[in-house]
């Protein structure tokens, strides 16, 4: 008895650790939160965790240019950004691709005096922009919501509009390897070039993605992902998007990063080609939070 009274008399004078423990919300991967951030660093009392806002902002750009016997130049740009805050987070991402060249109009194999006094004619063009609400359910799962435009005349779109929603899952996540997973569904307005017959069309698609990223060392890291959307209306009409990253990292704030981007369509646009390839070779800044490759605290 005096035991079980010594015993009590000892836990009554253990205190809990005072002040609040901010949760560093570097530990926040793409759809959940650190373990140790969300359950141990929290307020002895109320038992929530408290998370500080966070902005990023990374933008790449890269380009090509001959000038001479030859007359073509291409830019590419890209961009994301994001903002957190508790357990919701609001981001964007876009890409741009432009590119002129003088024509050889005539095949014969160079350019001559009639084609440079032609100028210079569009012969690549690719814009697009998406924006993304995340509200995260635990730690491992959220929902989301995404709309987007896009224009790319050189695989039949004048337009393309489209609203989605599904959701999220972190599958594997740890220092080294991140794995996500998602579903959803995904309805466009898209409107074609004027050499289309159709001009337009509503297509309604089921969309899965996965996503795996390797921090390989500190300063180099792979992310590969592939989305796919099926036609509901048609399942033959299928569209696979397949992306391979390559990112080195310079200093704090830039790193050089290798993309290749592959696009098919089971059924493209009439008049259209299936599968569209892009490969760019950008330097990457990242202007707000820590860069890309060296988030984890």
């Amino acid at each position: 008895m005096n035991l079980f009274l010594w015993i009590s008399a000892a836990a009554a004078s253990v205190t809990a650790p005072g002040g609040w423990y901010v949760a560093d919300t570097q530990s926040f991967t793409v759809i959940s939160l650190d373990d140790e951030v969300v359950f141990d660093r929290r307020d002895p009392e109320k038992g929530i965790a408290v998370r500080k806002p966070e902005t990023r902002l990374s933008v790449e750009a890269g380009g090509t240019s001959s000038m001479g016997n030859v007359g073509t130049s291409i830019l590419y740009s890209r961009f994301y950004a994001e903002h957190r805050w508790g357990w919701n987070r609001l981001s964007t991402k876009g890409r741009a691709e432009y590119g002129r060249s003088i024509l050889d109009e005539n095949g014969d194999g160079t350019i001559d005096d009639f084609e440079r006094d032609a100028g210079f004619q569009r012969t690549s063009q690719h814009f697009s922009v998406d924006g993304r609400y995340d509200r995260f359910i635990g730690r491992l799962n959220s929902v989301y919501f995404l709309a987007g435009w896009l224009n790319d005349p050189f695989s039949g779109y004048d337009e393309r509009i489209h609203a989605q929603t599904g959701y999220s899952r972190f599958i594997v996540e740890s220092d080294e390897h991140e794995v996500v997973g998602e579903t959803g569904f995904d309805i466009a307005h898209e409107v074609y070039v004027p050499e289309v017959a159709i001009g337009r069309d509503m297509v309604y698609a089921a969309r899965g993605f996965m996503g795996w990223k390797t921090t390989v060392a500190d300063t180099f890291q792979i992310a590969e992902s592939v989305e796919s959307f099926i036609n509901v209306e048609d399942t033959s009409d299928v569209r696979i998007i397949g992306e391979v990253a390559l990112s080195m990292k310079a200093t704090d704030v830039f790193s050089v990063k290798t993309t290749y981007q592959v696009e098919h369509a089971t059924l493209p646009v009439e008049g259209f080609r299936s599968t569209d390839q892009t490969m760019a070779f950008t330097l990457v800044a990242s202007m707000f939070g820590l860069p890309s490759l060296n988030r984890r605290p």
